[in-house]
């Protein structure tokens, strides 16, 4: 009975530590893998440039108006966490990512904006 009991309890205890295995990784991406995050993160990257072009005649503050650019571009970070999920990458790994991208395009974005501002600022003390 100890013997069946210690097996169950040994399988119970390692069916966690395989599934922890299944995840995509770094360590296990493959280089489409890789190339496919790149171009999702670049897709979202190009989106709220686009915005930002597209919004920076109509909002002065540089903030308000690389807000307004992400939040146009933010359900191509839900998309690319929802695949993510369904390509079955670790949790942990794609919030790491996808907060990763987010504040990169997040610096860019109030850089770019503020370049904008300055150059409005610039051009109506002419």
């Amino acid at each position: 009975m100890s013997k069946y009991l210690l097996a169950t309890l040994l399988l119970l205890l390692s069916a966690p530590l395989a599934a922890e295995e299944d995840y995509k990784t770094p360590a296990n991406m493959s280089p489409e893998d890789r190339r496919d995050l790149m171009a999702a993160s670049d897709a979202y990257e190009s989106c709220v440039r686009e915005e930002l072009n597209e919004r920076a005649a109509d909002i002065d503050d540089p903030r308000a108006l690389a807000d307004a650019a992400m939040a146009a571009c933010s359900k191509m970070l839900t998309t690319m966490a929802e695949e993510m999920a369904a390509d079955n990458y670790h949790p942990d790994f794609s919030n790491y990512y996808i907060g990763k991208v987010k504040n990169r395009v997040a610096n860019d974005a109030v850089r770019q904006a503020m370049v904008f501002a300055s150059q409005k600022q610039s051009q109506s003390a002419e």
